[in-house]
């Protein structure tokens, strides 16, 4: 019983990171006097399979990486930091859905955005349209090099934009990264 337990999990994980289960068993469950477990058991194994194959058919995943070469100058609060050297991408055209800065959802969905900014002691917002949802500080020394992070967990329907804005006047410098990853 247990072993069907962990393979059943192990075949959901498998399909919820986008493997393929290592291994396929059948199952043959033939003992009529135990019919009222088995029953169970089977009732088990049919809903194990209807979770995986929900899965299956579920829209694809989104991932996006952008970093900062060198450095960039936002001329004052609500700029947008053009954080544009694309690192790591899946299921995104990055001309359509990532420009200037800026994400366009193309599938709706809950998104996870997230952003490090390296600078001298400010702060910046990740915004959904004209909305704030997180806002990172940058701390450190007046005249010193830090960064600062921040993350959110947003719903993002078609057409909405994701971007980080300057509070103020700064300039952002290497190792500034910007990332959105669709959860679900």
């Amino acid at each position: 019983m247990f072993m069907l337990i962990f393979y059943g999990v192990l075949c959901f994980w498998c399909v919820a990171c986008g493997l393929r289960a290592p291994v396929y068993a059948e199952v043959k469950l033939s003992n009529k006097g135990n019919d009222d477990k088995h029953g169970d058991i089977r009732e088990s194994i049919a809903s194990m399979k209807s979770d995986i194959e929900s899965l299956k058919h579920r829209k694809k995943r989104v991932s996006m990486v952008a970093c900062l070469k060198g450095s960039f100058s936002a001329s004052g609060a609500g700029s947008v930091l053009q954080i544009l050297d694309i690192q790591t991408i899946y299921g995104i055209t990055p001309s359509s859905q990532y420009r200037n800065g800026i994400f366009t959802c193309k599938d709706r969905g809950l998104y996870m955005v997230f952003a490090t900014v390296t600078s001298i002691k400010t702060s910046f917002k990740i915004m959904r349209n004209k909305t704030s949802v997180s806002r990172g500080f940058i701390g450190g020394y007046s005249g010193h090099w830090s960064s600062g992070s921040s993350i959110a967990f947003v719903q993002l329907d078609e057409k909405d934009q994701i971007s980080i804005q300057a509070d103020k006047q700064m300039t952002i410098g290497d190792r500034s990264c910007f990332g959105v990853i669709k959860i679900d």
